[in-house]
Parts: C-alpha cells; structure tokens; sequence
C-alpha cells in the first residue's frame, strides 16, 4: 500500500511543481525542475535509508515516530492537539536560547513533529512518504537560491546548478524530516525576498515571505538569525544608502563588536556571548559520541572569544580531518570538505582581483563566516559540524564558483 501511495503523491507532486508560478519563473524547461525536484525526493529518501540502517537513534526517524503519537492525539482529542504546544514541561517559559532543558528549545522540535502529524493524514505515518512532502517544500528553498544566483550571474548556470542543487552533503542533510530542512527553506526565502525587493520593490508577497522567514528562524534555529542581521544590515546601507563597502563593514561589525565589549562589562547577564557559551556547554552535557573534538570551554568573556577564535575557525571550516577517527561517511564528507576548501581559496582570490565585486556576494561570505565560527564554537563533535555547516554550504560555494569563472557579474547589488 505504502508503495502505492508514495507513486501516488509523487505522480501529484511532479504536476504541481511545474505549475507554481514562482517555480515557472526560474527559467529552467518543465524537464529540468521535474529532473531536479526528483534528485531532492531521491536525496529524501536515501537519507532515510542510511539512518535506518547505520545510525539507528537518528532523530530522523525519531521525530517521525513522535509525529505518529501526535497523529493518533490529533484523530482522538483535535483540542489537545493543537493546544498541547504551549504546554512546557517545566513549567516555565524562560531560556528562550537555551539548547536543553527549555519550552523553547522543545518548540523546535514539536513545529516539526506538528507538521509531520498533519502529513501523516495522507501517509499513515510512513516516514518516505511524510518525506516526499517535506521535500516539496524543501524543493522551493533551492529554486529560490537559484533565482538569486541567475540574476546575478546570467551566464553561469551550470555552476548555479551545481552549487545549489548538487553539493552532496547539502542535498543529504536538507531532504530530511528535520529543522535543518526548514532552517534551509527559510534563510533562503528570507535571502530571496530581501534581494529581490532590493532588486525591484517590497510587495505584498515579497514581505510576506520575509516576515515568515525570520519567524521560522527566531523559532527554529534563532542563532542563524542573530548571524543574519548584521549581515542584511550591511547589504541595505551598502545598497541603500551607498556607503561604501569597506565604510560599511567597519560601521556594522565594529559597531558590534563595541556593542559586546560594552556589555560584557556592564550588563554581562545579558551579553550575546554569554549565550553561546552557554549553547557550547548545553552540547557538551550530551553522550559522547565517535567524532568528540576537544574543545576549549568557552567564557561569557570577549577575551576568551578571541583567545579561542582560532580553535572555531579550525573546526568550524576545516573539520573533519581525513585521518579524524569516524566511519565511511564522515571520510567522504572530508574529502568533499577539501574540494569545498580549494573552491573557497580559489574562489577568493578571484574575487580580490576583481575591481568589482557584487554586494550581495559580500553579504554571503559575512554570513556564512559568521555562521561556521559559531559552529566552530559551540559544535563538539565531527558528525555534528558537517550536518549543521551543510545547511549553508550553498549560499558560500555557489557565488565562488560563479566568480571563478566570470569577471563580474550582471550587477554590483
């Protein structure tokens, strides 16, 4: 039955995709979007499998099972159902950045689950098939880093192709029943309406894809955000307001990293880096795992942020090593990590040669910087950085490519 249904919902799946309006509008022939939108469901599928078969405490395949308990509240009490997710199990709602032991570390988890119970009214909780619907969505967050992408560089569609659809560790770990998925989706919706609005006009729709965006991120992955807003505020002065680049770096992260000094000596129970040392040390409370890494532990102090910023650049771009102790997958993640290291060091140099390089491209690097220095710093083991640092491999990569193999691209925006 279960094999029916899946060629069932992906029969429906591949008709609706090509009739999106916003999917009509990429460019690429009805072939193509049904050739790449296949690629994703596979990848959604493979994941499942692997996790099955060699990681069986994945939260993959756990979440699911969660989603089928909601599924059975939701056809005997709808009421709880949907009033349950308020409920916090220790009985406060404070540590809105907490990693454990917090309502709103569990709300990550529960939006999932709460979409997977919803889905399993058409899949009876089959995970391949509640992954063919995840998949759809995550289909959309790839086409929208594509519409960024061709129109800034026209010319250079193989490599947009390849960067945002074909990084093999991206594809693997943004198909699963995960909040990596919707993490994914909604920074590049969130990348999408802000350059196209830059580009042309805030609208109606383009605003309502931003406000959902940074609402998917406060309540998923909130520390992607915290990346997000220094970066998207030097986009808009360097746009906007025409200051100059260089101007506009120093005024945004100068500004905050005064900001931090301030608050770490005036008000430090407040201080951002107080947070993320408390994130490093919520990661280190869990079970060991094969590929630990010692870590150095983290002070809410902006001197032991600057004494350990060369051990969270070191892992955050640069682990797992090749000779790192871990099973098969994380060796061909290391080998994949080295190809992505060449592309990064060959890739930027081509952009320093270049008289002129587009805003927007600077604003990738800041973000995708930003992000894998707090992986760096909080992430403990191998396994781990790979999965997180893949959800932003593509808005990194993808832009290098592209400047590798051309002058300048269509604009400096």
């Amino acid at each position: 039955m279960y094999y029916l249904l899946f060629s069932l919902y992906f029969t429906i799946g591949c008709f609706l995709i090509t009739k999106i309006s916003f999917v009509q509008k990429t460019a690429l022939s009805k072939n193509w979007i049904l050739l790449l939108f296949s690629w994703k469901v596979f990848c959604g599928l493979a994941l499942g499998w692997i996790t099955q078969r060699y990681f069986p405490s994945n939260d993959y395949w756990g979440l699911n099972k969660l989603g089928i308990e909601e599924w059975e509240l939701l056809c005997t009490n709808p009421k709880d159902f949907f009033t349950n997710i308020t409920y916090s199990p220790y009985h406060n709602y404070t540590g809105f950045f907490n990693s454990m032991g917090s309502y709103w570390n569990d709300l990550r988890n529960n939006i999932v689950i709460k979409i997977i119970a919803l889905t399993n009214n058409c899949s009876q909780g089959n995970y391949y098939i509640n992954s063919l619907f995840f998949n759809f969505i995550g289909f959309l967050g790839h086409l929208a880093l594509f519409r960024i992408f061709i129109h800034i560089y026209p010319e250079k569609k193989k490599w947009i192709l390849i960067g945002c659809f074909f990084l093999p560790t991206t594809m693997l770990y943004t198909s699963g029943i995960h909040k990596d998925l919707l993490t994914f989706v909604a920074l590049s919706f969130l990348c999408y309406s802000t350059y196209f609005s830059v580009q042309n006009k805030m609208d109606l729709k383009k605003g309502f894809l931003f406000f959902i965006s940074i609402l998917i991120l406060l309540f998923v992955r909130n520390y992607v955000l915290m990346a997000v807003i220094p970066a998207l505020i030097y986009y808009l002065l360097v746009t906007k307001k025409k200051i100059r680049p260089s101007k506009g770096l120093l005024l945004v992260y100068g500004t905050i990293f005064s900001g931090l000094i301030l608050i770490d000596l005036f008000i430090p129970k407040i201080s951002p880096l107080t947070i993320i040392s408390q994130k490093q040390f919520d990661f280190l409370q869990l079970p060991c795992a094969n590929t630990d890494l010692h870590m150095t532990v983290l002070e809410a102090s902006v001197r032991s942020f600057v004494f350990n910023l060369p051990e969270a650049i070191q892992h955050g771009f640069f682990r797992p090593f090749l000779w790192d102790k871990g099973n098969i997958f994380l060796h061909i993640s290391s080998i994949e990590l080295m190809i992505y290291l060449g592309i990064i060091f060959w890739g930027v140099i081509k952009l320093i040669k270049q008289s002129i390089v587009s805003n927007w491209v600077i604003f990738f690097l800041l973000l995708t910087f930003t992000l894998f220095v707090f992986i760096g710093y909080t992430i403990p083991n191998s396994g781990s950085i790979v999965r997180y640092r893949s959800i932003y491999m593509p808005f990194l990569i993808t832009p290098l490519l592209c400047s590798i193999y051309s002058k300048v691209g269509k604009n400096t925006n």
